[in-house]
């Protein structure tokens, strides 16, 4: 199993500049924070590839209340397909997939049937999401086990709702056990840092779009800070890290 810091050649890969996309992300705190889908783009475009993203995200929102159209969050998604966007990213409520499953994939399901009406060449990706403090003591079990049975969850939702998985959280466990000096947690425990979200965008860049993200030079911005994150830089050496570990994910180099 290759590590994170493995200098062996890249799994066949998409040339970078060939990509072009529009991408959708849809979830709440845990996509606006540091503000995930400019993240996404900033590395991306580091290597040239032409992308655009926009979020729709509010914070405690569980996807079965955004496919509503009724719901706040529900009427701007209903907009937001009249936009041609190529790739929509589906992120559940943290402890949604584990707590209330059945509510998790009629959410998806709804979503997904909505999406393939407006726009029926989109691909549609759930973002499966990290274990946290407060969910390891609920369920008396480590982080990474905790994120182990989302990861889970997440894998059984994408096979029945027929619809791809991005997993994100899978590689904060593995930056987690084998990287404990990069901190992916805000202040909370729960929310990412910005290391945490620079993880997750590497991730969804790769598994998206087949691309070798290792060789992205954006690590964030020194002078930029945000509420919802703090600083929104992290040390060069660390997103080096962090790009490899989501590549090994990504492509899959690691036990999912």
């Amino acid at each position: 199993m290759p590590s994170s810091s493995s200098s062996s050649s890249a799994k066949s890969s998409v040339d970078p500049g060939s990509v072009h996309a529009d991408v959708l992300f849809v979830g709440n705190s845990f996509t606006f924070y540091n503000n995930l889908d400019e993240t996404f783009v900033s590395i991306g475009k580091s290597i040239n590839m032409d992308l655009k993203a926009s979020r729709l995200a509010l914070g405690g929102q569980k996807l079965i209340d955004t496919a509503s159209s009724t719901d706040p969050l529900g009427k701007q998604f209903d907009a937001a397909l009249n936009h041609p966007y190529t790739h929509v990213v589906l992120q559940e409520h943290s402890t949604n997939p584990l707590n209330d499953y059945p509510s998790f994939l009629s959410g998806v399901k709804a979503l997904k049937q909505k999406i393939n009406a407006k726009l029926p060449n989109a691909e549609i990706y759930l973002y499966s999401t990290w274990g946290f403090q407060n969910l390891a003591n609920s369920r008396h079990c480590t982080i990474p086990e905790a994120e182990a049975a989302l990861r889970d969850a997440y894998r059984r939702c994408g096979v029945e709702a027929g619809v791809k998985v991005s997993y994100a959280g899978q590689a904060f466990s593995q930056s987690y056990v084998s990287h404990p000096e990069i901190n992916l947690y805000f202040t909370d425990d729960k929310h990412p840092s910005y290391a945490g979200t620079y993880l997750a965008a590497s991730t969804h860049l790769g598994t998206f779009f087949g691309v070798d993200i290792r060789p992205a030079t954006f690590h964030g911005d020194s002078s930029k800070s945000i509420e919802s994150g703090g600083l929104q830089y992290i040390a060069e050496s660390y997103a080096t890290t962090l790009r490899g570990i989501a590549y090994d994910v990504a492509f899959s180099l690691t036990s999912k």
